[in-house]
């Protein structure tokens, strides 16, 4: 049920990425999106069985499709019909705010990151599907914002691209009546700006491929030492706009893969949504990963990095598990591990 107040009014804070019980996911499907539909379908179902073995995993699919997902059964694993125009449910789906133990949805505006595709009418409703659903009250903002650009500690302070949610594309409005909007349709005290992300996401460059808050307190970022590489300026532009706002803020450093390119092979040229070129740089960011209480899923991209990226993650997070998951098919469409799962915190009898 939607509820005519606010996170703010009523005393929710957003919560952390870090703070969930279970995992909801969507299916991949479409051909002007995906470079190899099978072969994401076959990524996002190694991915959720391996998800299922640290914590309930909620699949989404489409009516049609049910049938792809007919052998993908386990005790952690449910499947459900739900009407979606493709799996980025980071972005399409709620977040989630909490009071003491009470936790509830927060629909954003969504516009398929300023228009990539032509139709995301099943996108808007599914966090009222969900709600019903799951019988989890939400709230609405009247503002667009997908959940791939926004990072919380869960006390209060959030990080955010401007060029992301400040832009005609997606609001019109100032950045300072911004801010105000996020803090009181979030339940946010304190936020820290981003000018920009990864140089040339399709997305405008969400905080998910830059910057995340860490459990154990403080930041982590992309970086690089290679000069010739297009995020080098970034990566300390970053760095320094995160000391400006907040000198106390922890920041650690988590290494950033070789540039990745779109091959010939690869080009996706459809009616529908953007076209994706040859020789166009893939945001290619291990920053882009999944974490569960007791395991974190980290993208590799089959380079030498790809071992460094994976001993800092055991450094970042102690005690858990280090699950490597080759991703490229996930970045060809424009993302990642974590712009395809979303923490939820449903009550297991609800559905």
């Amino acid at each position: 049920m939607k509820i005519n107040s606010s996170p703010k009014k009523d005393g929710y804070v957003l919560m952390a990425d870090f703070d969930h019980t279970a995992t909801l996911v969507l299916f991949p499907y479409r051909s002007d999106v995906w470079n190899d539909i099978a072969e994401a379908q076959k990524t996002h179902i190694a991915l959720i069985k391996k998800m299922s073995q640290y914590e309930r995993v909620y699949v989404g699919v489409r009516k049609n499709e049910k049938s792809l997902l007919a052998k993908l059964h386990g005790k952690n694993i449910v499947v459900f019909e739900l009407d979606q125009d493709d799996a980025w449910i980071r972005d399409s789906g709620p977040l989630s705010v909490q009071c003491g133990t009470a936790v509830r949805m927060v629909k954003n505006g969504f516009n398929a990151w300023g228009g990539l595709y032509d139709d995301w009418s099943h996108d808007v409703k599914i966090t009222d599907t969900l709600s019903e659903m799951f019988h989890c009250d939400y709230y609405e903002n009247d503002f667009i914002l997908e959940g791939g650009n926004i990072t919380t500690d869960g006390k209060g302070t959030a990080i955010l691209v401007e060029n992301c949610v400040v832009n005609p594309n997606r609001n019109s409005c100032s950045k300072e009546e911004m801010e105000q909007a996020l803090k009181d349709g979030l339940g946010l005290d304190r936020i820290l700006w981003l000018k920009d992300g990864f140089v040339n996401d399709e997305t405008g460059g969400h905080i998910d491929n830059v910057c995340r808050f860490l459990p154990k307190g403080g930041v982590v970022i992309a970086w690089t030492d290679d000069k010739a590489h297009p995020m080098y300026e970034r990566c300390r532009e970053i760095e320094e706009q995160l000391k400006e706002q907040m000198p106390t803020l922890s920041v650690n450093k988590l290494i950033t893969p070789p540039s990745q390119f779109r091959r010939p092979e690869e080009t996706v040229d459809e009616a529908g949504a953007m076209r994706r070129l040859p020789e166009e740089l893939l945001t290619a960011s291990y920053i882009n990963y999944y974490e569960m209480e007791r395991a974190v899923f980290i993208p590799q991209f089959g380079v030498a990095e790809d071992a460094v990226a994976k001993s800092q993650f055991k450094r970042l997070f102690p005690g858990r598990k280090i699950i490597p998951m080759y991703t490229r098919e996930y970045i060809l469409a424009g993302g990642g591990i974590h712009c395809l799962t979303m923490g939820v915190n449903f009550k297991e009898e609800t559905l």
